[in-house]
């Protein structure tokens, strides 16, 4: 239903920033993780902060604090919002509206004219144009759509370097206009000591190796079942676990069993303590075709788990060349090697707290918003928080 809000909180702060953070739902995809944990964490004495859904299904919104102000558009899909998006936002009057997906993006976009005057709209662009383009049935039709909405945002985010030339070369968006911010981790969540606090998920000797997202082609699983069968010629007790549900799930099966390998891989479907599965994997995978920054390989090395990464398009060469692990992007699973089973050492977990801590994303969000406001922000000094 529309404008169905589950909290409001009165008796705040009248000057504090008023946000309106758009998501299609509140499914586990990177985009809705990434919104959720940031609505969770703007300081709530200087952000009234508004979140709405396009559909109100997942398991995220368990999640919220009850700081969070929830909204529901009631739709089946993001071309069906339109007219209650408009609507919530003449109604809200925020001073920021923040979305991050592709659809709702270049919706957002197409109705900047008809906001509130003093609203200013920031798009988080959140995978590669390239693929998401090419998946779309009118890519080629949508492309020049696409960029006249991105352009009307006052600001548009890109999570990596590579983002950030994308997005301008495709879409023709300004570099004044384009931010680079990466996504939050939670690292007090996502930390190497579960794996002496709990116990292992894993069956059998392994090793065990970790797949985990959506699944679907773009996530490559089939590239790690396809791998398998050369690490079982050393390790014969070898096991590839892949978390997740999708559409893709029959097809890797019957991929798994053409190879013989029914009872080596597992799919043991959505998870919600999958930092437990990762602070025990001895090698996470990240399989993906493209990433344009992948949160679960960060979850993965706050998790303390040796990480391996196969060839794709998008930002995760350049999150790993930052975090001095160059080594584990390959181009291929024929030859493995043992080193790939050598947990990092601590300073790797260091520098990612350094450069991904949900606290130092924040403010960096707080930032922008500031700059496309021009209302200061006073900032806390950093520091590094669970």
């Amino acid at each position: 239903m529309f404008g169905r809000h589950l909290e409001f909180h009165e008796g705040q702060p009248a000057d504090r920033l008023r946000l309106l953070l758009a998501i299609p739902s509140f499914r586990s995809g990177g985009a809705e993780r990434v919104i959720t944990t940031l609505a969770s964490r703007f300081p709530a004495d200087r952000y009234e902060v508004h979140l709405v859904v396009v559909q109100n299904n997942g398991p995220l919104r368990q999640s919220l604090p009850n700081t969070v102000i929830c909204h529901d558009l009631g739709c089946q899909r993001v071309s069906q919002a339109a007219l209650p998006l408009l609507r919530l936002i003449r109604s809200l009057q925020p001073d920021i509206v923040l979305t991050a997906a592709s659809h709702l993006n270049m919706l957002a976009g197409m109705m900047q004219p008809l906001y509130p005057r003093s609203t200013r709209l920031i798009v988080r662009e959140t995978g590669v144009l390239k693929t998401s383009l090419a998946a779309w049935r009118m890519g080629r039709v949508m492309r020049p759509v696409l960029g006249a909405a991105y352009r009307r945002a006052a600001a548009v985010i890109g999570q990596s370097e590579f983002a950030i030339q994308e997005i301008h070369q495709t879409l023709g968006v300004p570099l004044d206009r384009l931010v680079r911010i990466a996504n939050p981790v939670e690292v007090g969540r996502h930390t190497p000591d579960l794996r002496h606090q709990t116990a292992s998920p894993f069956d059998g000797a392994g090793p065990h190796l970790l797949c985990v997202g959506r699944l679907g082609p773009e996530k490559g699983f089939d590239r790690a079942i396809d791998g398998l069968p050369a690490l079982r010629q050393s390790h014969p007790q070898a096991q590839l676990w892949i978390l997740g549900e999708g559409s893709e799930q029959a097809s890797l099966e019957q991929r798994a069993r053409e190879l013989g390998l029914d009872q080596a891989v597992h799919f043991p479907g959505f998870q919600s303590d999958v930092s437990r599965w990762m602070a025990h994997a001895d090698l996470f995978l990240l399989s993906s075709r493209t990433e344009s920054l992948p949160n679960v390989l960060l979850e993965a090395i706050a998790c303390g788990a040796p990480v391996l990464a196969l060839e794709q398009v998008g930002g995760t060469r350049e999150i790993l060349a930052q975090l001095g692990l160059s080594d584990r992007w390959v181009t291929g699973l024929e030859a493995w090697q043992s080193r790939w089973f050598d947990r990092p050492a601590p300073e790797i977990r260091e520098q990612l707290v350094k450069r991904f801590h949900w606290q130092s994303i924040v403010q960096e969000y707080e930032q922008l918003f500031a700059s496309v406001t021009g209302r200061a922000t006073v900032l806390p000094p950093a520091r590094q928080a669970a």
